[in-house]
């Protein structure tokens, strides 16, 4: 049997193989595992997941970057980081920004 150093993972041949972006794996992985939502893995042989920053969020599992984590629209904002969903500005305010990393860049609604 062969353990594989966290990052990789062993087929049924015993050689040891690195995880695919989007997936990490801890030592002695048969398989790799999908990074959650919100968070992603630059490059191969991964260990763990990096969040999605502010004003970013992720729904897909196991994508790489930047496929997975998107900008905020315009209208919302994410003051996290590894967020899945992105806040609206209150009712009666609105933003032009996308990508907003936080509920300051929502302004009053002009009258009328």
């Amino acid at each position: 049997c062969v353990s594989c150093p966290a990052g990789k993972f062993s087929s049924e041949g015993g050689e040891c193989f690195a995880c695919d972006w989007g997936k990490y794996s801890s030592a002695g992985a048969t398989a790799c595992t999908n990074c959650e939502s919100g968070k992603f893995r630059f490059w191969m042989g991964g260990t763990t997941c990096n969040d999605c920053p502010v004003g970013k969020f992720g729904l897909q599992t196991g994508a790489r970057w930047p496929d997975v984590c998107v900008n905020c629209r315009p209208g919302t904002y994410s003051n996290a980081s590894g967020s899945t969903s992105c806040a609206e500005c209150d009712a009666g305010k609105f933003s032009t920004t996308p990508g907003a990393a936080s509920i300051d860049t929502c302004s009053l609604c002009p009258v009328g």
